[in-house]
């Protein structure tokens, strides 16, 4: 399994376009790891979770062939991890080539939203849409996923996901505060255990807690708990994402996880397991 992280940063971006704050000016005056853009992720080549408007200039930035992409998991409909504009278009000229449809996985919330804007893309199978449910393990291209929910939205279904391919296995908790109770039994009732794991930390060193995301201290105390009970083992690679730019910059984050055996993801870092 291959793992790019192709933007980690919350909804704002780093920096973001109107903010001179220390975090924000530094990304500007370095670029590099202080730069985030909007959520997503790639599996191998034909796989994505999440789909946000920075994906034009992330497949040029990292290398995506976004022609082999089949597969997209979709974890809510907040406007940085789904441009509902961005995702279907691009299918108007399937007409002439030889491509294959894509396929979106996502709560009812999210395929609405997509088959509302995109109708005529959706009923001639250009775009193909599964609705899922909390508590499903479906078949997604040579994947198992395994749905959660997250503790982040009320009035939606948000999602976090198990992804597991030949053996090896994924845990994708963005977007969620601490109280994942139902992952962690589930996980350690069938004996799970991870690979990689990336753990929402859009507030970073930010000392107030919040409901549906987490800071520096609650991803280390998650993932502490997930270590006593055997779901991460010593060679789990932990990572945290989904920085807010009012949250600390790549430097100050990564000395105060890197003690606890947690990195600090960035644009662009790719992981093969």
């Amino acid at each position: 399994m291959r793992i790019k992280f192709l933007g980690t940063g919350a909804s704002e971006g780093i920096p973001s376009l109107f903010c001179n704050c220390p975090t924000c000016k530094r990304a500007r005056e370095v670029g590099g790891k202080e730069v985030r853009s909007r959520s997503g992720i790639l599996l191998n080549d034909d796989f994505m979770i999440d789909f946000s408007s920075d994906m034009f200039l992330n497949s040029l930035r990292h290398g995506v062939d976004c022609s082999k992409v089949r597969h997209v998991l979709v974890s809510h409909s907040h406007w940085d991890h789904l441009s509902v504009n961005d995702i279907a278009p691009q299918r108007y000229k399937i007409e002439e080539q030889d491509v294959l449809p894509l396929h979106v996985y996502a709560n009812a919330t999210v395929t609405g939203a997509i088959v509302t804007s995109w109708r005529s893309l959706c009923e001639k199978g250009f775009v193909q849409l599964h609705t899922l449910s909390v508590g499903e393990t479906v078949a997604v291209g040579d994947c198992i996923v395994t749905v959660f929910r997250s503790q982040h939205m009320a009035t939606e279904e948000s999602m976090v996901f198990l992804i597991e391919k030949a053996g090896k296995r994924y845990l994708h908790l963005y977007d969620t505060g601490e109280s994942v109770d139902q992952v962690v039994l589930y996980l350690q009732e069938r004996g799970i255990t991870v690979d990689v794991a990336a753990l929402d930390c859009t507030y970073g060193m930010i000392e107030r807690e919040y409901f549906g995301h987490m800071n520096a201290n609650q991803a280390i105390r998650l993932a502490e708990r997930f270590r006593k009970v055997g779901v991460f083992t010593p060679k789990t690679q932990v990572y945290v994402t989904h920085f807010c730019h009012w949250g600390g910059t790549y430097e100050e984050i990564r000395k105060k996880t890197e003690a606890h055996g947690i990195n600090v993801a960035y644009d662009g870092l790719e992981i093969k397991v």
